[in-house]
């Protein structure tokens, strides 16, 4: 936090000290110790600066907030407000098949999914991922720098079938290779954000 607050400094005379709020998200996987008077089954702690004289509170614009995840226990049904749904995936992520609440968000949590699959791939599965992820990185800048090289006609038209059939067909060698690397349907769904349906015709294609 201190970072965040000297970075905001500017250069010269005319800086007024006139400071963005700051806040700082802090994950406890243990309980601190029980606060008198707070309900002792609330996971969610907010902590400000506070001056001891008056009892106020000296700049709402630093505040911390620690979630301390022992204390959540909520099972999946019990979930309803949004930290409800967020603090649930991100204590069980690493027990979890798949994400629960996804069609609510589909964004965030097929984001979420995509990097909790990762995560608990093997060292061997990794690397496919990562071979493949390269391959596509490599397509992309190639098809960049030879648009570039186009005239402004070309480019506008260029990049809108270029990119298409171009992305198409390296979604094609990247589910290839995964699949030639033993990643199984579900897996190289979350990992490419196609469906499984998708996936299962480029690999029967294929074959």
């Amino acid at each position: 936090m201190s970072r965040s607050i000297v970075e905001q400094a500017e250069k010269g005379d005319g800086w007024r000290y006139k400071l963005k709020a700051v806040y700082g998200v802090f994950f406890l996987n243990f309980k601190m110790e029980d606060i008198p008077g707070k309900n002792p089954e609330q996971s969610l702690s907010e902590v400000a600066l506070i001056d001891v004289e008056s009892k106020t509170v000296s700049n709402p614009k630093f505040k911390q907030y620690f979630i301390e995840l022992p204390r959540f226990v909520k099972s999946e049904k019990e979930c309803e407000t949004e930290y409800d749904k967020w603090i649930y995936i991100l204590k069980n992520l690493d027990t979890m098949e798949a994400i629960p609440f996804a069609e609510e968000r589909k964004a965030a949590f097929a984001k979420l999914a995509e990097r909790a699959a990762c995560a608990n791939m093997s060292p061997e599965e990794r690397a496919a991922y990562e071979e493949s992820r390269k391959n596509l990185w490599d397509y992309y800048n190639t098809i960049d720098t030879a648009v570039e090289e186009r005239s402004a006609e070309a480019l506008a038209k260029g990049r809108a079938e270029g990119r298409a059939e171009g992305v198409e067909s390296t979604q094609n060698m990247i589910v290839a290779n995964m699949y030639a690397e033993g990643l199984n349907v579900s897996l190289i769904s979350k990992c490419t954000g196609l469906d499984e349906e998708k996936v299962m015709k480029i690999i029967q294609s294929i074959s």
